[in-house]
């Protein structure tokens, strides 16, 4: 089965990345029927760019129940160390990932879609060398621009 990967450049607190990653992800959800949001720490993320982007609602919804359905599709919350346990989901969204987070989604059998969105360049080198994601936005080229 083939999967779908892309690939934010969103270096450090750019919230747009974050943005770009969520947005693309609710977009796979219209094809797919789950997805999961990878995150480095479900403690700490209270507070940060995935509450300002998702809203104050929603965001405290995944954080406290892990889970939530809108709109008919399921949106899971999972932080890196508990990424094995979600392993039957559509679409993997890994915000500020790991080579290892990275590498156990695309262990996962059912994955049809991945998004990483990075916070240092070295978490993504070795997995775009490999699969040669779609870059869906680039922190430099849209600085250069402005």
């Amino acid at each position: 089965m083939s999967m779908d990967r892309y690939l934010v450049k969103s270096y450090s607190d750019n919230i747009a990345g974050t943005k770009i990653g969520i947005g693309k992800m609710m977009q796979l959800l219209e094809q797919y029927n789950n997805a999961v949001i990878v995150v480095p720490s479900i403690a700490k993320v209270d507070e940060t760019m995935f509450t300002s982007v998702l809203g104050d609602k929603l965001s405290k919804q995944l954080i406290k129940n892990r889970s939530i359905i809108t709109k008919g599709k399921i949106i899971s919350l999972c932080e890196q160390k508990t990424l094995n346990d979600y392993t039957n989901y559509d679409v993997y969204l890994d915000l500020w990932g790991s080579n290892k987070s990275i590498s156990e989604i695309e262990s996962s059998r059912l994955c049809k879609a991945v998004i990483l969105v990075i916070w240092l360049p070295q978490d993504f080198e070795c997995w775009t060398e490999k699969y040669k994601p779609q870059v869906i936005y680039d922190d430099h080229f849209y600085f250069k621009m402005v």
